[in-house]
């Protein structure tokens, strides 16, 4: 019986009896051991969340390390189109050029042969206009030529 006194007789005074006070202890030793249980199955629990979450944590530094490897690569990959295309916008601008220069040599060409086809048209020799710097036939190289 959980803390009960018994009383001895007339004139004693209450003392506890034996069983009740190992009845106590027991008790105590029981809600002891079953903390002790509790806290050993939580400190399990514990390391186990401990293991978990280092794993994870490894697997996210291998993804980290593994992201840092492809931004450097997207970086270099960057740098060599971005000198790709200075080298493509060099290359169209000197073929700029030279398309300019083969449109200036056809234009003088074209030039040429309508010049001839005039002065051939009107009998005025070719070299005579650039002695009078008359480019195109006027009545005062007509009138020089047929003279």
């Amino acid at each position: 019986m959980k803390g009960a006194k018994a009383k001895k007789g007339k004139g004693q005074e209450e003392v506890p009896s034996q069983n009740a006070t190992i009845e106590k202890a027991k008790e105590i030793q029981h809600e002891t051991a079953a903390a002790i249980h509790r806290g050993a199955q939580l400190v399990s629990r514990m390391e186990e969340v401990g293991a978990e979450t280092n794993i994870q944590l490894k697997g996210q530094t291998e993804q980290m390390k593994n992201t840092n490897s492809d931004v450097q690569r997207v970086d270099a990959d960057l740098a060599a189109a971005q000198k790709a295309v200075k080298d493509i916008a060099r290359r169209m601008a000197s073929d700029k050029m030279i398309m300019c220069l083969v449109l200036v040599l056809v234009g003088l060409i074209i030039a040429i042969i309508v010049v001839r086809y005039i002065c051939n048209n009107n009998n005025i020799g070719f070299m005579w206009r650039f002695v009078h710097n008359c480019p195109l036939p006027c009545a005062g190289c007509l009138s020089a030529s047929s003279s």
